[in-house]
């Protein structure tokens, strides 16, 4: 199997096939509850009550920074207390709690209740392993930048030096006559004391 074609199946036929099994479910269980509600079994209003498209509009806006996010969420369970992406969404934004756990067990769904925990704590698990690594590498090339300006720093700083010692090699080599011994040993000496700091600095790598 081609890696163009994994791209199409897994992009553009796998989702549309979700979505109708979906679908399919849906309309069978409304059909199913509707029958039930003809012959008496279950309320005239359960169908009323009954909303699994209204319990997934309520899920999927991002409701992070929502104050409303509690009230929101408890209404896509009264929709329908069997929609799994609503447990997910509730876990996931911490506000799991005893009452949730116990309306998961009504419904048959405190196995399924488990496994999204384990979900969630896998996938905070390599969130937290992603920023670490993250952050390792921020503060690699951090490391990094600062090397590279020392170095140029460094090596500026040489240049200084080399231009010092280039002017006063000039000045020594122009240096004639008898009183000029002094200066000379003066020159040498800074000469010198130019070229052990730029030993001391040691090369650019």
């Amino acid at each position: 199997m081609s890696e163009q074609y994994q791209e199409f199946m897994y992009g553009s036929i796998y989702p549309v096939m979700r979505s109708a099994i979906y679908d399919f479910v849906e309309d069978l269980f409304d059909t199913h509850t509707h029958l039930l509600t003809v012959k008496g079994i279950l309320p005239e209003d359960i169908e009323k009550q009954y909303d699994y498209k209204k319990s997934m509009a309520l899920i999927t806006d991002d409701l992070t920074a929502s104050s409303q996010k509690e009230s929101i969420l408890g209404a896509a369970l009264k929709y329908c207390p069997y929609n799994l992406a609503a447990y997910y969404r509730i876990i996931e934004l911490g506000l799991e709690s005893s009452e949730l756990e116990h309306m998961a067990n009504i419904a048959g769904l405190g196995k399924e209740l488990q496994e999204i925990k384990s979900k969630i704590k896998e996938k905070q698990e390599l969130d937290r392993k992603k920023r670490q690594e993250e952050l390792a590498e921020q503060q690699r090339r951090t490391l990094q930048e600062r090397k590279k300006q020392e170095i140029a720093q460094r090596k500026a700083y040489k240049q200084e030096l080399e231009m010092k010692i280039d002017g006063l090699q000039k000045e020594l080599s122009s240096l004639k006559g008898l009183f000029t011994g002094k200066r000379k040993r003066e020159l040498e000496k800074e000469i010198a004391e130019l070229q052990n700091q730029i030993t001391y600095l040691g090369n650019d790598d």
